[in-house]
């Protein structure tokens, strides 16, 4: 019987977030990411104390695995462990000097260079090690591999090089095997072989201590050490680079000898870089055909009247996102009906420059300097796109985006509108993120499901068995079929697995077998049932060392409550954190029986229950009793996590649990009441969830009702006393809530009805951050809700559809005096915000986005606190004359308010630092900044003013001053402060034969250093003050069709 050892993905226990959670691999591959400390431990165990026993490496190790040495290994396995490799180590490193700890440093001397005179026969000794070196070969292909993927995760450089290193070492394991057949008679093979394996253990050291750097990387970034992150050392990079050189003389030496020739040249493109590897033509894409059509027909749709409709695409990393844009963006209906079509790849970096810089490449524009990385030139390109996109519509693509930020959304939403005024513009988004989604959709966001198991099956055997070079075996196809079963529905886990598998032609070396026999082994963060591989349940028993946290998968695949109960769970008192894992959408008849027999041991403090079938829960867990001994068997429980336990119609008792911190309940899509049992059973009196802090309940359908313990309450018992965080989101069916939680300082309502957050938010009094999200029906926030709770310091509003106005009393902000942060976005009905905000004394914060209906600004007279004040796209024409009182503002910006037509002076304002005005057309007169001595920062574009006269020479701190895109601006009048580095200005009123006299200002002769100049047509000349700009770095003139010569 062959046996399987079956890794899958990290949830629970690792604490990874979602977007990088990946099935792992069968054993023998390599992750896709780093593993966990506890994966490492694990592996190194596995490696140490069991395949070296054999005298032999069994697959790819991943690199980290020879960063942890074992602590479960007896003394007498680790030292034949020692001798295996080390002993042997030194026999094949023969007259190498690169290899020792001595040297560090590659240089081409690296390689012996052994005459042939002192080449011997080979002896059992040499034998033994090309059969280690072949091996190793395997290897160092693996450790390559994942440290390219380490390093586009990390986004930092020298993945083209280990590129490079994977390329030559697949042509050299092919060589290899070819080379062992004939070194026996061909004494140019063995002299080849000799050179190599000095160099393979050059390749060997070089990859461990970048690997230790990476770690070390990751763990200064995870601390935030970015002062010493920047200490990354970089000689890795030459060493990997002359290694390359040395391989691929080897690689050409070997073409001399024919080495491998005939099967080299077969070895199938793996890309290391998941997003290039996403680019397929539509014949390697399988199970997309469907999601292309709706998407093409979305796009194409005649009902499109909106100047830019973005559709986000959302799905988890590996689902095929980017592969499914690129079939939508290539497809001919798209390309008949969008005149251009322009693709932005993001990832991290959401730099608005250069995603309007690639539309208009995409546009075949021309920019001259655009390569230049001092020129900010992104008024440039928009004029570009405006007279290259006239007329035309277009589709941008903008690739695996995850920036939450909704300032820099809006940022690239209104220059997209400047374009043109064309309807039909689209633009898909594709992103890993559902708050990106939010953000940015003006369509429903199209979410991407997995594709099925026979279409991974067909994925994963397109590149397993390429070329034929492995048959196709009934052996192989049921492994293969069990390898992409674990794929979970991942078309890019599914398309790595197999390219890793090509190179595995013994089925041994697909499964693995006798977890169970390693008694001594501490750390097993997973284990994966599959007793078709020798991997039954069963395996766990022996291991009565383990400790940690385990995860348990596929649990569908035991037997019955004896094969539970042989797992030996619940005498395991060191394993602290478990998880029970069946696969979602797979029924299994028996999982009731086969929970109750998988009951753990009462140390247990954290429990994770995935993907369970059963209607009801298992007997220790609704009585907390240990049915052997009356023992409490939850007594040291801190958090629970049920997911996916479709077919239960109730949760479980969980009330009486003494130390219960965390509780989340996802997805029990079945549930249609939360009743009193949730508490407790009749006979417990105590108080009622007396430690949870935090609780959420999420994606819960058909949950109609959630009662309160009300009956089950006395003077001495307590429900909820301590819990300071309640979420619930996606439960639109929930009508009624409990509302005694006397302690909650966090609630997050998100997708539910506005009656249940009524009942929910009735008797709270000690909030301190409020989100409302997208609460169907809510006109205003519930009577009361704001003048109970005066410790509110944190209140977000958003896509409320219903909401006209924050609450009906008039005096509300008055209860608020603890408020720091009001954000109010995308409640289109909004049309009053009560006054009287000067109440709101610690009010830091205050930002407006996209109501349309807001006419009138609220007074913000006396807001003496107020630092940020943000208002963008709304409908206001008048700001309150009251802003001439807050002082404090350090941050003001205003965009895209087309009705806005006056702002109030800003005289004196002294801490204002950034000042931003945008896009609104009507504004004819600009505010006063005289006096504002701590302004850095000025921006005025696309604004009706006609004349500027506003107090710039007061600002004696201003360094970037930017007046442009102002149609109807004839006239600046006044001069420039000193300190003034850079000058962005132009074009302007069309009429104008020359620049506004602001140019010519002496004051900023020997201080600008960046200036640019944008002209007008009827603009024929410059001034001769440039001639004087002493400190001029940079000049960037563009527009200036007319210009004759200069003044």
């Amino acid at each position: 019987m062959h046996h399987h050892l079956r890794v899958r993905e990290i949830v629970a226990g690792m604490n990874l977030p979602s977007h990088h959670l990946h099935p792992f691999v069968p054993f023998g591959s390599v992750f896709p990411l780093s593993p966990p400390v506890s994966v490492m431990c694990w592996w190194r165990d596995l490696q140490r104390s069991w395949m070296l026993r054999r005298q032999r490496f069994w697959g790819l190790l991943p690199y980290q695995a020879f960063l942890i040495y074992p602590l479960a290994v007896p003394e007498d396995v680790r030292k034949e462990a020692y001798q295996a490799t080390e002993g042997t180590k030194k026999k094949l490193k023969c007259a190498s000097t690169s290899s020792g700890a001595k040297e560090s440093k590659i240089t081409s001397t690296s390689i012996s260079k052994i005459k042939k005179d002192k080449i011997v026969t080979q002896g059992k000794e040499e034998y033994m090690a090309e059969i280690f070196l072949n091996d190793i070969v395997d290897r160092l292909v693996a450790n390559a591999f994942s440290l390219a993927t380490e390093l586009i995760g990390l986004e930092w450089g020298f993945k083209e090089e280990l590129r490079n290193l994977v390329e030559i070492l697949f042509k050299i394991k092919f060589m290899l095997h070819d080379a062992q057949k004939r070194q026996v008679s061909d004494e140019p093979v063995r002299i080849w072989l000799t050179e190599l394996r000095d160099v393979v253990y050059d390749v060997d050291n070089v990859l461990d201590e970048f690997g230790y750097e990476i770690c070390c990387l990751k763990v200064q970034i995870q601390n935030q050490m970015m002062d010493q992150v920047c200490s990354f050392s970089f000689f890795n990079l030459d060493r990997v680079k002359t290694i390359n050189e040395l391989l691929d003389r080897i690689v050409n030496d070997a073409a001399g000898f024919c080495l491998g020739i005939e099967v080299v040249n077969l070895i199938p493109k793996i890309s290391l870089d998941r997003n290039i590897d996403s680019f397929l033509d539509d014949s390697e894409v399988v199970g997309r055909g469907s999601d292309v059509v709706k998407i093409v027909n979305l796009l194409t749709s005649s009902s499109n009247e909106q100047v830019i409709s973005i559709l986000p695409i959302v799905g988890m990393a590996g689902l095929g996102k980017t592969t499914l844009a690129k079939l939508v963006y290539n497809h001919e209906l798209v390309k008949k009906h969008f005149d251009v079509l322009a693709w932005v790849h993001v990832n991290k970096n959401f730099f608005v420059e250069g995603i309007l810089g690639e539309i208009l490449k995409s546009s075949k524009g021309k920019l001259i300097g655009f390569e230049d990385e001092e020129i900010d030139v992104i008024d440039e390109i928009i004029r570009y796109l405006q007279v290259q996109l006239r007329e035309k519509k277009y589709l941008l693509v903008l690739d695996d985006v995850w920036n939450e930020d909704h300032d820099k959304w809006d940022i690239l939403r209104s220059y997209l509108l400047r374009i043109n005024s064309n309807t039909g513009n689209n633009v898909i988004v594709t992103t890993g993120s559902h708050n990106v989604a939010q953000i940015v959709k003006t369509h429903s966001p199209y979410y991407l499901e997995p594709i099925s198991k026979d279409e991974c099956w067909s994925i994963f055997k397109e590149r397993a068995f390429a070329n034929e070079r492995i048959p196709l075996t009934f052996e192989f196809e049921a492994i293969g079929r069990e390898i992409a079963e674990k794929c979970g529905g991942l078309p890019w886990v599914a398309k790595v697995l197999g390219g890793t598998m090509y190179f595995k032609d013994d089925p041994r070396k697909w499964t693995p077998k006798d977890i169970g026999r390693l008694t001594s082994l501490q750390t097993l963060p997973f284990f994966t049932v599959n007793p078709d591989a020798g991997c039954s349940l069963e395996e766990l028993g022996p291991l009565n060392q383990l400790s940690g946290e385990l995860d348990i998968y596929n649990l569908e695949h035991v037997r019955d409550n004896v094969e539970a109960k042989s797992a030996n769970l619940a005498k395991n008192a060191k394993i602290y954190k478990l998880g029970f894992h069946w696969k979602v959408g797979v029924y299994s008849a028996w999982d009731e029986e086969v929970l109750e027999g998988l009951q753990p041991h009462q140390n247990l403090k954290s429990l994770t229950i995935e993907g369970y079938k059963g209607k009801k829960f298992p007997s220790w867990m609704l009585t907390g009793r240990d049915a052997r001994d009356g023992l409490s068997l939850f007594d040291n429980l801190i958090e629970i996590t049920l997911s996916f336990c479709n077919e239960c119609e109730e949760v479980p008792t969980l009330g009486h649990l003494p130390c219960l911190q965390v509780l989340e309940i996802n997805e029990m899509i079945n549930v249609r009441c939360i009743g009193t049992k949730f508490y407790s059973d009749d006979n417990y009196k105590n108080a009622l969830f007396p430690t949870l802090r935090r609780l959420k309940l999420s994606d819960m359908w058909d949950l109609v009702e959630w009662k309160d313990a009300k009956e089950l309450t006395t003077a001495t018992c307590e429900v909820f006393p301590c819990l300071e965080e309640l979420t619930i989101q996606m439960c639109d069916q929930l009508r009624n809530a409990p509302c005694h939680f006397p302690s909650l300082k966090k609630l997050e309502i998100s997708e539910i009805c506005c009656k249940a957050f009524e009942n929910i938010s009735s008797k709270l009094t000690t909030l301190t951050s409020l989100v409302i999200d997208s609460v169907s029906e809510l006109g205003c926030l519930p009577e009361q809700l704001l003048q109970n709770n005066t410790s509110l310091m944190s209140l977000e509003i958003r896509y409320c559809d219903e909401l006209e106005s924050i609450s009906r009393h008039q005096d509300v902000w008055a209860f608020c005096t603890s408020l720091h942060s009001l954000r109010i976005r995308s409640c289109g009905k909004l049309s009053y915000i009560p006054d009287g905000l000067h109440k709101l004394i610690s009010l830091d914060n205050f930002e407006l986005h996209n109501c349309d209906n807001l006419r009138c600004f609220p007074n913000i007279e006396g807001v003496a606190s107020l630092r940020k004040l943000v208002i963008s796209s709304c409908g206001v024409e008048v700001l309150s004359i009251g802003l001439k009182s807050c002082t404090s503002l350090y941050y003001l910006k205003i965009s895209s308010c087309s009705d806005l037509i006056s702002i109030p002076d800003l005289r004196g304002f002294s801490s204002l630092t950034q000042l931003q005005i945008h896009h609104c057309p009507n504004l004819r007169t600009f505010p006063s900044i005289e006096g504002a001595a701590s302004l850095r920062e000025l921006e005025i574009e696309e604004c009706g003013v006609e004349v500027l006269s506003i107090g710039l020479e007061s600002c004696t701190s201003l360094q970037i001053l930017r007046i442009q895109n102002c149609p109807h601006l004839k006239r600046i009048s006044e001069g420039l402060p000193e300190c003034l580095k850079t000058l962005k200005i132009g074009p302007f009123y069309e009429e104008l034969e020359a620049f506004p006299s602001l140019i010519s200002s002496t004051s900023i002769q020997h201080s600008i250093e960046h200036l640019y100049l944008n002209g007008w047509a009827k603009l024929n000349s410059l001034p001769d003050q440039f001639q004087r700009f002493t400190a001029l770095k940079l000049l960037w003139i563009s527009d200036f069709d007319g210009m004759e010569a200069l003044a």
